[in-house]
């Protein structure tokens, strides 16, 4: 008898493809051993799992992608790249009614789902100002492109994705104005000029 519970212990086992001769031997042992009870009942059936860093990462993918839906709420952006010049309107915070309008040239993008965000680069009170900010945040009321590859003037597309080089020259040449509605036809005079002095 307590043969028979042994080779039932070890039928019930997660069997691996190797040692398929060896429980065929056992089964057959085992159908001789004991009639009343069938091998199929006592025996589990195995699953395969993921590794468990794998199964943890798809569940945070999962859980990051139903969060971005939640972010996203229907609010679709123009498409942006690094050189054109945009207006954001950025509530200051949650209770607040009325946005105010952030004005820039974009020198960095980074998409990363629901944490996608925009390094502005602007001159604001004869200061540099550097902003980062994320696309899906819910502060975020409206984006808008005001002009393309404005650092080119329009005339040729940015070949960079980060223009972080910007930062070391005149701040003439990512100056976005915030007095007219038109967004001025880009730097002019500050190209020949270089380093900032």
């Amino acid at each position: 008898m307590f043969r028979v519970l042994a080779l039932q212990r070890l039928m019930a086992r997660p069997v691996c493809t190797q040692s398929a001769n060896t429980l065929q031997t056992l089964r057959g042992f085992s159908d001789a051993a004991t009639s009343s009870t069938p091998v199929s009942e006592v025996r589990k059936v195995h699953q395969k799992h993921k590794i468990p860093h794998k199964r943890a990462s798809s569940l945070l993918n999962t859980l990051t992608n139903e969060e971005f839906v939640k972010l996203k709420d229907g609010r679709e952006w123009p498409q942006i790249r690094a050189g054109d010049s945009v207006q954001i309107d950025h509530l200051p915070n949650m209770s607040s009614n009325d946005p105010v309008k952030i004005r820039g040239v974009v020198i960095a993008k980074v998409n990363r789902s629901s944490d996608t965000a925009l390094t502005i680069l602007n001159v604001e009170g004869g200061t540099p100002v550097e902003r980062r900010i994320t696309m899906y945040s819910p502060l975020v009321t409206n984006i808008t492109v005001l002009q393309k590859a404005f650092i080119h003037e329009g005339k040729k597309r940015v070949r960079r994705s980060k223009l972080y080089y910007l930062r070391d020259l005149k701040p003439e040449l990512y100056t976005v104005s915030y007095d007219s509605a038109k967004v001025k036809g880009g730097p002019k005079d500050a190209k020949k000029g270089g380093k900032n002095k």
